[in-house]
This record gives structure tokens, sequence and C-alpha cells, in this order.
């Protein structure tokens, strides 16, 4: 019994490297463009949706799913859908993306293109753009909620005042940055309440 075993590799190279011919080059040119314009207005139209949904008590986490983007992405093009082979989840991100898209495409002077095989496209940008929003809001939520934090809790005017005490009382800058530091800060708001 012979086993055969297939290496398949990717190599990135210009597309007149791999030899194309000269008449394919401008539509794959076309396509890229338009599938990253749909990409691009995918995240704001999510965003769009979050946004005016957020007031309503919308769970957030719930809908920051592949398949609710999938759904944003379609929506966005011109696609002929059948509702009665239509699973419960997908119903449910029609029904929320659905009344968002007129006024979406209007505020952003998006016109849906058509596009041939949108399915198999958005199976596999939803990929990076699912990745690409967890990986936003793991690298920018820690900065965001300390944002929050100092705004609510005015650390930085506290910071001044005190800096501006501990200059009156004729510390050295080594000294007054040391009682600055956020580990003496906390320690010294934690205990005055």
């Amino acid at each position: 019994m012979r086993r055969c075993f297939f290496s398949v590799s990717s190599i990135k190279t210009s597309i007149k490297a791999i030899g194309w011919r000269e008449e394919f080059i401008q539509p794959l040119r076309e396509l890229v463009a338009l599938v990253h314009n749909l990409i691009k207005h995918t995240f704001l139209f999510a965003k769009y949706i979050f946004l005016s949904e957020l007031s309503n008590g919308f769970e957030l986490h719930a809908y920051v799913q592949e398949g609710f983007f999938v759904e944003v992405f379609l929506s966005l093009t011109n696609r002929r859908t059948r509702s009665s082979t239509v699973r419960a989840a997908t119903r449910t991100y029609r029904d929320l993306t659905n009344p968002y898209v007129e006024s979406f495409c209007g505020h952003a002077s998006f016109t849906p293109p058509d596009l041939p095989n949108v399915q198999q496209i958005a199976l596999y940008q939803v990929k990076q753009i699912f990745t690409a929003y967890i990986n936003n809001i793991k690298e920018r939520f820690g900065p965001h909620l300390r944002r929050l934090v100092n705004l609510l809790l005015v650390i930085k005017n506290r910071q001044n005042n005190l800096k501006a005490q501990l200059q009156n009382e004729g510390l050295s800058q080594r000294e007054i940055s040391a009682r600055l530091s956020t580990k003496n800060l906390r320690a010294r708001y934690e205990v005055q309440g």
C-alpha cells in the first residue's frame, strides 16, 4: 500500500510574477478593491448597529460572533435570501441588521454591490474581521477602562494638587516623583477614602 503525502506552501509574490495573463489582472484588482471596501463597511455597519442598539439594553456579547459578522457582510451586498431554510441564529442576526441597512447605506453613501460567490467570500473574510475585532477589544479595553476610571476618580487633578502641595513643602523633585508613584497614590487614597 502506497501513501502519498502532499505538501502545500504559499509564496507571496506579485501577480505578474506568477504569470497571470494581462486580461485577468485588472478584474482581479477590481475584485480586491470591491472586497476591501465591503470589509471596511462591514466594520462600520457593525459599529453603527452596536451604537444604535446599546441604548436599548443590547447584549453586545451575544452578537460579537462570526455568524453575526457574516450576516452584516452579506447584508451589504445584493443577494437573494431564502427565509425557509435559515437557522434560528441567522434569522436573529437578520432581524437585527435588516432595519439598519437602508439608513446605514444612506449615511455612508454606500451602494450594495452585486458580487458572485459572496457567501464564500464572506465566510473567508469574516474570520479575519472577527479576529481583528476581538484583538482590538483585548488591546484597547484596558486603556479605555483605565482612562474612564481616572476620569471618574479625577486622578490627574489629585496628582497635580498633591504635586503642588509637595512643592510648597520644599521637597525635591525625586521625593515628589516617589510620592506620586501609582503605588503610593493608591495607598494614600485608599486610606483617605
